[in-house]
């Protein structure tokens, strides 16, 4: 039933992405290499993660989502933990060409993470050149099946404006 349940959730988050899913997402049409299809996702057991658009500031631009404060949307989360290492992957269904891979440490049940690359976004018949930053931070719980936390996503565009989008998440281990 639970896996019901989350198919059906998933699907649901797909068809409200709407047309052009690239607006929606950090990452830009050349990130994505020519050898997706065969690349298979890491093995693990996956968390269900909500995240919520709770903030939008900085430069107006075609993506910068500002229509869609309080939207949520769920992704499966992969987090692995090394000692004071982690690295959290999502959206481990779009792994390997749409999906963030944070790394950070961890202190306790405190971590944080980050990634950062260059991408684009066609906007308006225009490219708009980025640097893209992802930082979040937050707290395990103390039975390890909760995750809390906040992402940052940081847009530095190449007209030395920038856009930032905040995130609440909530995740939960099966």
């Amino acid at each position: 039933m639970r896996r019901l349940i989350l198919v059906s959730a998933l699907a649901a988050i797909g068809v409200s992405a709407g047309c052009d899913s690239r607006a929606a997402t950090p990452f830009s049409p050349s990130s994505v290499p020519s050898s997706a299809a065969a690349v298979a996702p890491p093995a693990g057991r996956y968390w269900l993660l909500t995240t919520t658009l709770t903030s939008v500031a900085g430069a107006s631009v075609c993506f910068d989502r500002r229509g869609s404060l309080g939207a949520r949307s769920d992704a499966l989360l992969d987090v692995r933990r090394d000692g004071e290492s982690i690295t959290l992957l999502y959206d481990v269904r779009n792994y390997p060409t749409d999906h963030l891979e944070l790394v950070g440490t961890v202190d306790a049940d405190r971590f944080e993470a980050t990634t950062s690359r260059p991408g684009y976004q066609p906007c308006g018949g225009a490219r708009v050149d980025y640097e893209f930053e992802s930082y979040v931070t937050g707290q395990i719980s103390e039975d390890g099946r909760s995750i809390t936390a906040s992402e940052r996503w940081t847009y530095r565009l190449a007209s030395d404006q920038s856009v930032v989008l905040w995130f609440a998440w909530e995740a939960q281990r099966p």
